[in-house]
């Protein structure tokens, strides 16, 4: 037995961890107890606050005998069984229906005192009410998250009859329930204090919060969209690539990647071992992930010349993704890109260690080419960006391929751009995740791996698993470091499972041991 609503609010938190502080996630309430409990859930995970007020439709002549439910959208879930035995007009019905559906939408605007509706579409929704009976509101407002196109519906009671319960779980992608008892007559049967709750409270719990002063930004390593991908992509939806990954990285406020192919249909083609091209319209896939930014400072983004380049430059531009690392001469190649998010104002510089033939001039289309160990190549470019920029990042392409270990010289000029002003390092270009270090104030993830791509797996190196690594940050640094195991398998990155997870966490907590970062003693959470 529940003390109150806010008490089984607390219970249910727990149970729902995994989207703590997910920029993708949002709870909605049931007015009216359910929105007490939706508040201490919402609390407890640190996600914004809704409400959704479905109304019961009743039966003629029996107004508590609920024929359905309807929100103030008009989506609605009815009992067509009781229905039909009642024998219910459609102009009963329609009538009842439209009656309901305006006061619902009267107490949507009176609860959220004109305060705009919190976004649904490829969010994960967290529906939340105080107990089930029939379920008919809980039904209803399934029906209308669903007809807004959320990534995930989630469902959290604290109590249900059994029969409910498994009618919203074939509704819902998710469902949290503590109680289920087989012998049940009402909801507040579980509760000590089933008091009603005032219009007053449910307004209270749905005060605005200020805005968020952290935000999450998510690294993946080398995304490489041509060959296999690219013919895959030709015939599979734009999403594909993503896998179970896809609501994770539209959980992100900012996702930054290294983009290992070029846009283009150039025929060009550099003469080297590797060549990697994507088809331009194979932008939607980034921008399907929510990809934000992407490094082109590598050896592939001129792999069809400067004219490949340039197509790819202008195929990102239209797409609004922004890029750092390469461009139609040194200035651009050098430019840093500059984005606020929740207020917190972020920089990141490209490079790359790699094609030194490549180098950007003056007047010459190319990378930003800065050899290991040379701090003067970045520290200007850092020390201006410093003076703009609340969180500095360095997305670098460097070192060679297959390596599980940054040599000391990495590690010592890892170290030297840290104290130059850096606050987070986001390697990439061994093809294998290598370990993480906390260097003072500033975070090093020396290699990211490969995050998507058609490559031949070593069976020992195994360059098919890595991580998504998801920094919070604040205006005044790094808060918090998450880590989310993946595999590589038919071009396509998946959330990795099992013992396959266990093992992919093992290696990178003993890689990151060996450079002296215990992650059991930082500020560190696996999914």
């Amino acid at each position: 037995m529940f003390r109150n609503r806010q008490e089984a609010g607390r219970a249910l938190a727990p149970l729902l961890k995994k989207y703590e502080k997910n920029s993708n996630a949002i709870v909605i309430g049931l007015p009216r107890g359910g929105v007490v409990t939706a508040f201490e859930i919402a609390e407890a995970l640190s996600l914004p606050l809704d409400v959704v007020c479905p109304r019961k439709v009743g039966a003629p002549f029996n107004p508590e005998l609920a024929l359905g439910a309807v929100t103030h959208t008009g989506e609605g879930y009815f009992n067509e069984d009781i229905i039909a035995q009642l024998g219910v007009t459609q102009r009963f019905l329609q009538d009842a229906i439209e009656r309901e559906r305006k006061s619902a939408e009267t107490r949507q605007n009176i609860y959220r005192k004109n305060r705009p509706p919190l976004v649904i579409r490829d969010k994960i929704v967290i529906l939340v009410d105080d107990g089930l009976a029939t379920g008919a509101t809980m039904k209803a407002a399934i029906g209308w998250v669903r007809a807004e196109k959320a990534a995930r519906i989630v469902v959290a009671i604290p109590v249900s009859p059994p029969d409910t319960l498994e009618e919203v779980r074939s509704l819902a992608d998710e469902v949290v329930c503590l109680v289920a008892p087989p012998f049940f007559s009402a909801v507040g049967q579980f509760y000590e204090d089933f008091s009603q709750t005032s219009d007053e409270e449910v307004m209270e719990c749905l005060k605005e919060k200020p805005q968020s002063t952290r935000a999450t930004i998510g690294f993946a390593g080398d995304v490489m969209i041509g060959r296999l991908v690219n013919e895959m992509l030709q015939k599979a939806p734009p999403e594909y690539i993503w896998g179970n990954m896809l609501p994770i990285l539209r959980s992100t406020d900012l996702n930054v990647i290294n983009l290992e192919a070029a846009l283009t249909r150039s025929e060009h083609i550099v003469p080297k071992v590797f060549n990697f091209k994507s088809d331009p319209e194979h932008a939607r896939s980034l921008l399907a992930a929510r990809i934000d930014v992407a490094n082109l400072a590598n050896n592939h983004v001129l792999d069809f010349r400067a004219e490949g380049l340039a197509e790819t430059l202008e195929t990102l531009d239209r797409a609004k993704i922004l890029h750092t690392g390469a461009g139609k001469d040194l200035e651009q190649a050098r430019a840093p890109v500059i984005i606020e998010k929740n207020g917190i104002r972020i920089g990141i510089i490209g490079s790359t260690d790699n094609e030194p033939d490549w180098k950007a001039g003056p007047g010459t289309p190319g990378i930003n080419y800065v050899a290991v160990g040379d701090l003067p190549g970045l520290k200007d470019d850092i020390s201006r960006l410093r003076k703009d920029v609340d969180i500095l990042i360095l997305t670098m392409h460097w070192g060679p391929n297959m390596v599980p270990r940054p040599s000391e010289a990495f590690q010592a000029f890892a170290h030297a751009l840290i104290d130059a002003g850096v606050d987070i390092i986001h390697g990439h270009s061994a093809h294998l995740f290598q370990g993480i270090e906390r260097y003072k104030k500033g975070l090093i993830l020396y290699d990211t791996g490969d995050f998507v791509d058609d490559y031949y797996v070593d069976p020992h190196m195994r360059n098919d698993e890595s991580f998504f690594f998801i920094v919070e940050v604040s205006k005044e640094g790094i808060c918090s470091l998450r880590l989310v195991p993946t595999h590589i398998t038919e071009c396509q990155v998946q959330t990795a499972q099992g013992a396959l997870k266990e093992k992919i966490i093992q290696r990178m907590k003993n890689l990151s041991r060996e450079l002296g970062c215990d992650l059991e003693k930082i500020p560190c959470s696996f999914d």
